[in-house]
């Protein structure tokens, strides 16, 4: 098992490319593309920009027997950033979405109806150079984390944008029986001054 998992982590990092090269330098040692694929595509739900993930949170935990207590930390990585179109949603996806009045991103802001209108889409909007990431860590050790949601970002916002997605998140846990007992973004913690209660 700590084989595969070592071998979803090099195709989840180096891409196709890269696991194909290393299982061509190694192919006793590691199992195939195809079994690889099959296991991300197993245990790792599609990952559609802007989505929370919460009902996918509460069956992480309770299928691992985990209590329903979580942090939840974000954070933005750089990105070589790059549109692409997504056909199951139709949608283009790594332009920097807005932020709504509860902080979440509106992806729907890209829909892709025709030509023009993804023409438009790259005239008025930047590419995206970073991959905003919100992750729950369960309260128990050696608990591996939950990615709750990822979309492209500029990095343009506020700071009340960002308390109001953390209420929003804690109101959705809430629903699902889940208690978010902190949050943190690049490095801080949530202080009083912004009136989160």
């Amino acid at each position: 098992m700590c084989i595969k998992l070592m071998a979803v982590y090099l195709y989840i990092v180096g891409g196709t490319r890269t696991y194909e090269t290393l299982h061509a330098n190694l192919e006793p040692a590691l199992p195939a593309l195809s079994t690889v694929q099959l296991a991300v595509r197993t245990y790792n739900a599609p990952a559609l920009e802007g989505e929370l993930r919460m009902r996918g949170l509460k069956s992480f935990l309770t299928e691992r027997g985990l209590p329903l207590f979580v942090w939840v930390s974000e954070d933005a990585t750089r990105i070589t950033g790059r549109v692409e179109y997504d056909s199951p949603t139709n949608r283009c996806v790594e332009f920097p979405p807005p932020l709504d009045q509860c902080g979440m991103p509106d992806v729907t802001t890209f829909t892709a109806t025709d030509a023009e209108t993804i023409e438009e889409l790259f005239r008025k909007y930047p590419t995206a150079k970073n991959a905003y990431v919100v992750l729950a860590q369960p309260l128990q050790i050696g608990a591996p984390p939950f990615w709750l949601m990822l979309f492209g970002t500029d990095n343009k916002f506020k700071a009340q944008e960002v308390v109001n997605r953390w209420r929003f998140i804690k109101s959705r846990a809430a629903e699902q029986g889940i208690v978010v007992v902190g949050f943190s973004g690049d490095g801080g913690t949530l202080t009083n001054e912004f009136n989160f209660n």
